[in-house]
């Protein structure tokens, strides 16, 4: 079925509906207005149905994938596709063993008031805003009612897939795992897009329901009038991973349930055009309570420069804002060389001070010392906006040359300015900028070039005086047996 343009009146609309047989329709413009559209209707059918303009209107029932073993598609690529009359629920995915997958491309679809259902029955389903909207914000108020995902055990540990990444999706509630399958399983992915959940006081963002849920969020903005529930009590467990520092959160309220968890997973670190410390992660932020007894995990792994980072300023990490903190978590897994700080109304994440080297800032000069090794920070303190020349002490086997010209490589093109200069068995790092408290990081992690170049270059502390005659004596040999390096400046 093609329709082009006019206005057209049926009872229903099959797309694939016999056994074994595959259906096509395509709406490019005009009003088409059904009591009922099913994509994918029997047993072992195939239907697809594109909609890239004009109004596709349904009053009555709306399904993908209704038929045992069908595989069903519907992709909106522009105009409007209009369920707000369907007195039934709508689904994709309606039966076990059914396929079924929704695009939203471009243009707009408006669900009813009712559930907007996704993997229905133990069926497979996907559900995908990749730009477009879903639903509408209308007065502050996200319409329609109740987005819900289902679990579903046909799709190993994925289960039901939904995943925004442009465009808008709105609904009143978002019910990640609202089902009765046993051991059923669903995710939702964010990487992009505005998530709009509520209104007028109503509806929370749901992960973790009835059945078990996982969200994925690491992009896009999301904006939940009353609360991010995190495991409701109702049977399902929620997991909630913020990745990186790519998505915005505003919330009324969060609460994780004992037995789900919330986990934040670092990007890796950056710096802003002006020096300070891009976010390694997003902060969820509460204008009331965040209620906190279920995990709570912190991985830093990742967040290390390959090579060298300078850090103009603090480089402490907020995850949680809110208006006043419950704080009695199971469990607290936090990185080697950080420490979490829940004493006020937020959860900041800082540096372990006794993992890290410093470095005292005296006639714009400073010698690192403290905890030193192939990875790892020094502290710089000294006095507001001074420029720096910080010296470090480095050993082991490998070409100093190549050592020197591979930490300039490293360097981030915000970053072009410091030089580094090597002489004898020291590293200088100059034109380092303290902020207005006098404060800065060098970030630092040797194991790719030690890894590339078959090398064991580290850090290490200032020798005690006994030592350096030692080192005099035994210059030339073993592993001081290095060529010298001018200074190389970007």
């Amino acid at each position: 079925m093609n329709i082009t343009g006019g206005k057209t009146k049926f009872t229903n609309m099959y797309v694939g509906r016999w056994i074994n047989t595959e259906g096509v329709a395509t709406i490019k413009g005009g009003e088409a207005e059904f009591q009922n559209i099913t994509i994918g209707s029997g047993k072992n059918t195939k239907g697809t149905m594109t909609v890239q303009g004009g109004t596709v209107k349904c009053t009555n029932e709306f399904a993908l994938g209704k038929g045992a073993g069908s595989n069903s598609t519907l992709i909106i690529d522009g105009g409007t596709f209009d369920l707000r009359e369907c007195v039934q629920n709508v689904y994709v995915g309606n039966v076990k063993n059914a396929t079924a997958t929704m695009e939203i491309k471009s243009g707009t679809f408006f669900s009813h008031r009712k559930d907007f259902v996704i993997g229905h029955d133990n069926s497979v389903a996907h559900f995908i805003v990749s730009g477009g909207t879903y639903g509408e914000m209308k007065d502050g108020f996200a319409t329609p009612y109740n987005f819900v995902i289902r679990g579903t055990t046909s799709n190993e540990k994925i289960g039901t897939l939904v995943e925004l990444t442009a465009g808008e999706l709105n609904t009143q509630w978002f019910s990640l795992g609202q089902g009765d399958v046993a051991n059923g399983v669903c995710t939702f992915n964010m990487t992009g897009g505005t998530l709009n959940v509520g209104g007028k006081g109503e509806g929370n963002f749901r992960v973790g329901h009835q059945d078990d849920g996982t969200a994925n969020i690491s992009g896009g903005q999301l904006n939940i009038v009353r609360t991010i529930m995190v495991g409701t009590g109702a049977g399902g467990d929620g997991i909630l991973n913020v990745i990186g520092s790519g998505s915005k959160w505003q919330a009324a309220s969060i609460d994780v349930l004992s037995g789900s968890s919330l986990n934040f997973i670092a990007g890796k670190l950056g710096v802003n055009a002006d020096g300070t410390a891009i976010d390694a992660v997003s902060t969820i932020n509460v204008s009331g309570n965040a209620l906190l007894n279920g995990a709570f995990s912190i991985n830093m792994s990742d967040y290390n420069y390959d090579g060298v980072m300078y850090v103009k300023g603090d480089v402490n990490q907020t995850m949680i804002n809110a208006g006043s903190l419950t704080w009695n978590p199971n469990s607290i897994t936090v990185s080697d060389g950080w420490i979490l700080d829940t004493t006020g109304t937020s959860a900041v994440l800082t540096l372990d001070e006794t993992k890290i080297a410093f470095a005292d800032v005296t006639s714009g000069s400073a010698f690192a010392s403290g905890t030193l090794g192939s990875e790892g920070w020094v502290k710089l303190t000294g006095n507001a906006n001074d420029t720096v020349t910080l010296s470090m002490i480095y050993g082991g086997e490998g070409d100093a040359e190549d050592f020197v010209a591979w930490l300039q490589e490293s360097l981030s093109e915000s970053q072009k300015d410091v030089t580094i200069s090597s002489t004898f068995d020291t590293i200088s790092f100059g034109n380092l900028k303290l902020d207005e408290n006098g404060l800065g990081y060098l970030n630092y992690d040797l194991s790719a070039f030690n890894l590339q170049s078959g090398a064991n270059m580290s850090f290490s502390n200032v020798p005690e005086p006994s030592t350096w005659g030692l080192m005099l004596v035994g210059l030339g040999v073993g592993f001081f047996f290095r060529k010298r390096k001018e200074t190389v400046k970007a």
